[in-house]
């Protein structure tokens, strides 16, 4: 039996299920699937079959005895694979709301003193934390934290020696092509491996590089972890979703709406129509008087971009091609918007983002990675499924349902189904292109990103 032995460096919180069982750490199930998919694609292990008139996946003669039986139940190499902590752990309180916001310097104080973990703000987590009432936190029933450990050892064990020469050869550039955990797209549960059987492994950036085909460099040095995730938060937010007139840095559109409406045939994004149909017509809530009052959108004077100042609402005579584009970019389960409070109430108009062709969940085609103190925005194509066409119909509906003081509402009146329905994704997008547009052409662009690769320009 052959055994290998290595050491792993993490540099962000991994956003772990069991982050509150002791012992939790990189997980072996998570990485073997993933590290086997890698290992099939690196050494062509496999080839294509027609059985029975449908195509399946199988090892080639060659490969055989590479995989547990023979590859006959499923693709998985014949090795057995183990993590353990070798260093302290730090938790990590993650929340994307700004520190100002909803009492959030009563909750910093609850999560260092109760959970022992580090708070962290303007992350690119999006869960219930920050909505945590302080007796959920203290009895951490609905906490969910990030783990934090310099060293973790693993092992690898198997009696093929060539799978383990496999292995032991692309360990480097596998933890460089993926990261863990939740939200692992956005630099969470980012590794490096550290040494390989007492072999010290020294981070390679050309390896980075071999393993992307469109990498950019932050040319700005972030040493403290915690300015890492949020300065990654705010690079990406530009990129998405764009920034709010709360942000201290001040409102600024997101750079994917201004790239599709920079085309050729421009494309309006999903946010403008959605926001169009939640005033046709808005909730009502009754206010002290006894009345019924529309509950508005808070932010209803959104710029029409169409390189003027335009700041209304109306369409131009011709309609806009409206797409789901942010899509491209990850999808979401749901969106909210902010309305203005009725008599100190606080509500939200809540939507839910449904697909009509089975698509649940799309991962972005951006990962980023935060090592030494460098965070690399890097890219390999998008996923065909995500793109719209005749072969390959994509398309969602949506739904507008109202919340007050963060809980969704039931009944007709805070409900409308399928308020806007069948809005289509784009039929191309070349990320390799729109990251360029980001990071290099637009007047608007982010700074301070440097090209170090990108092969998918045209």
């Amino acid at each position: 039996m052959k055994s290998l032995n290595f050491i792993l460096k993490q540099h962000t919180p991994i956003i772990h299920f069991q982050h509150l069982q002791g012992g939790a750490t990189l997980r072996s199930t998570e990485v073997k699937s993933k590290l086997d998919r890698f290992l099939i694609k690196e050494y062509e292990l496999v080839e294509e079959v027609i059985i029975d008139g449908k195509a399946k996946k199988i090892p080639k003669e060659k490969s055989k005895n590479l995989f547990i039986n023979d590859g006959k139940q499923h693709l998985a190499l014949d090795y057995k694979l183990s993590f353990e902590n070798i260093s302290n752990t730090e938790k990590f309180f993650l929340s994307s709301f700004p520190y100002s916001r909803n009492n959030q310097t009563n909750r910093k104080e609850l999560v260092q003193n109760d959970l022992k973990a580090i708070y962290v703000h303007e992350t690119q987590y999006f869960a219930n934390n920050e909505n945590l009432k302080p007796n959920e936190i203290i009895n951490k029933d609905s906490v969910k934290l990030g783990l934090l450990q310099d060293t973790i050892q693993g092992k690898i064990v198997t009696y093929n020696s060539e799978l383990q020469e496999y292995i032991s050869t692309k360990l480097e550039s596998f933890f460089l092509l993926d990261n863990f955990g939740s939200r692992q797209s956005k630099g969470f549960g980012c590794y490096t491996v550290k040494s390989i059987n007492g072999k010290t492994v020294t981070f390679n950036e050309e390896i980075l590089l071999e393993q992307f085909a469109a990498v950019y460099k932050n040319a700005l040095k972030v040493k403290d972890i915690v300015l890492a995730l949020q300065e990654i938060s705010s690079i990406y937010m530009l990129l998405k979703s764009g920034r709010g007139s709360k942000s201290k840095q001040g409102y600024k559109k997101s750079l994917l709406f201004r790239y599709f409406v920079s085309l050729s045939n421009p494309v309006r994004w999903e946010k403008r129509i959605l926001k169009q149909n939640i005033k046709r017509p808005y909730f009502q809530s009754r206010n002290k008087s006894g009345a019924y009052e529309n509950i508005e959108l808070k932010y209803t004077n959104d710029p029409c971009y169409n390189n003027s100042n335009d700041m209304n609402w109306n369409d131009i005579p011709s309609a806009y091609n409206y797409q789901y584009i942010r899509a491209l970019l990850g999808l979401a389960e749901s969106y909210e918007f902010a309305t203005n409070d009725i008599d100190n109430f606080s509500y939200k108009y809540y939507i839910k983002v449904k697909s009509n062709n089975g698509i649940e969940r799309f991962k972005s085609p951006i990962t980023i990675k935060y090592i030494d103190g460098a965070i690399y925005f890097c890219a390999n194509g998008i996923d065909s499924c995500i793109l719209n066409n005749a072969e390959n119909p994509v398309s969602f509906n949506f739904d507008k349902k109202l919340k007050k003081d963060n809980a969704l509402q039931s009944g007709r009146d805070n409900e409308t189904l399928d308020f806007v329905q069948n809005l289509e994704t784009p039929s191309s997008f070349n990320i390799g292109d729109f990251l360029d547009f980001a990071f290099n052409r637009d007047d608007e662009k982010i700074s301070n990103m440097t090209l170090l690769k990108n092969s998918l320009l045209k």
